[in-house]
């Protein structure tokens, strides 16, 4: 487990460097993808948009997930990789019941900002539907924690702006990691068919 995040962690310092021009922005880059071998997913709790504790092996458990890193007052692409992953769960989810569909798991970097109650703003005013996304903050040293345990590249500049890398996980329905995505401007084919594989059934233990 911790090989593949270490993995992640290099690929990601190169997605921080691309989005170092601006804040939130990924240097126009297009994303790279690197293949997760199956290996599980590091597990976390947070809270949900509604307050509510959100543990990603419980609550995310027998779906397939899109764990992507976030904050609401981004002015660059972040909305758009949410926009990729909503586009991807929803075609690859078409004509599925609500908890048979992937759910996209979209974690805020930002919590001082992005409370309970704004993410629940932002939701409303994007018309998100909570079958479809959940969005996740909570405390400053919990978000740390995933936001490091991931290997997601965070920071401020020296006026105190979010500059960061773009980090999207497709897990299967055992929540173990099928791609991993790193920058904006996901190609929607590659995405799509990681959505697919991360959505077929998972086989019984012999």
């Amino acid at each position: 487990m911790k090989n593949v995040f270490a993995s992640l962690a290099v690929l990601a310092a190169f997605a921080f460097t691309a989005a170092l021009p601006a804040a939130g922005q990924s240097g126009g880059n297009r994303a790279s993808r690197l293949a997760g071998e199956n290996k599980p997913a590091i597990d976390f709790t947070l809270l949900t948009q509604d307050a509510k504790p959100f543990t990603l092996s419980k609550d995310g458990a027998g779906r397939p997930l899109l764990v992507t890193f976030i904050f609401t007052s981004c002015p660059g692409a972040c909305p758009l990789v949410v926009d990729e992953c909503l586009e991807a769960a929803r075609k690859a989810g078409k004509g599925r019941p609500v908890k048979d569909r992937p759910l996209v798991v979209a974690v805020s970097f930002d919590p001082d900002v992005d409370t309970p109650a704004k993410l629940k703003e932002h939701m409303a005013e994007n018309h998100f539907s909570p079958g479809d996304i959940v969005f996740l903050t909570g405390a400053k040293e919990a978000v740390d924690k995933v936001v490091h345990d991931w290997g997601v590249s965070v920071g401020r500049d020296k006026d105190g702006d979010i500059f960061h890398g773009f980090q999207t996980s497709v897990l299967d329905r055992s929540g173990r990691i099928v791609a991993t995505y790193f920058g904006a401007g996901i190609d929607g084919k590659d995405l799509l068919a990681d959505v697919k594989t991360a959505s077929a059934p998972v086989s019984a233990a012999p």
